[in-house]
């Protein structure tokens, strides 16, 4: 059988890929402890059956393998300076940050509940991507150790990424 219009395609050889393990194959996993409220949390807001922890011997999360789940509405910090007087943009500035970073926390306290304070720093490296000022703020995050990497974390950066403190002294 042959397609007239079409181009033949070359054979393509085949490749040795070994795809990546899904997230229940990994055997450091375990099933959801039910008196472990963050267990039951990651269980139920992204549908968990199996929790990613730092060993099997350990209840302990392992933070940097949660896969985290798109959330349609979320808050994305977005610029419009055009037309605003020379004047006004540090003021514009500052109040577009604090109100972007009051939507996020409100946005992702009621998505995440008791996860917030845990993902928080992940799902900022998202939001800030149509800025352009993700990659500085994966830089600046990654001064913290990962267990310390809670809201405050995360407003530090921002603030030293914008250095909110100048901007809101002018």
């Amino acid at each position: 059988f042959r397609d007239f219009g079409k181009k033949p395609q070359p054979i393509q050889q085949p490749t040795e890929v070994c795809p990546p393990k899904s997230h229940a194959e990994d055997e450091r996993d375990i099933l959801p402890i039910p008196t472990n409220p963050k267990h039951q949390a990651l269980a139920h807001v992204f549908r968990y059956k199996r929790i990613p922890v730092v060993s099997p011997q350990s209840a302990e999360i392992d933070w940097s393998r949660v896969q985290l789940g798109e959330r349609s509405g979320s808050p994305t910090l977005r610029f419009c300076l055009a037309g605003v007087p020379r004047v006004d943009i540090a003021l514009t500035t500052v109040r577009t940050i604090v109100l972007f970073l009051r939507d996020f926390k409100k946005f992702y306290e009621e998505y995440l509940t008791i996860l917030f304070e845990d993902l928080a720093w992940k799902y900022m490296s998202k939001a800030l991507r149509p800025s352009g000022l993700m990659h500085q703020y994966e830089h600046a995050i990654k001064r913290f150790e990962e267990k310390k990497r809670n809201w405050t974390a995360v407003e530090k950066c921002i603030h030293d990424i914008f250095k909110l403190s100048v901007m809101q002294a002018e």
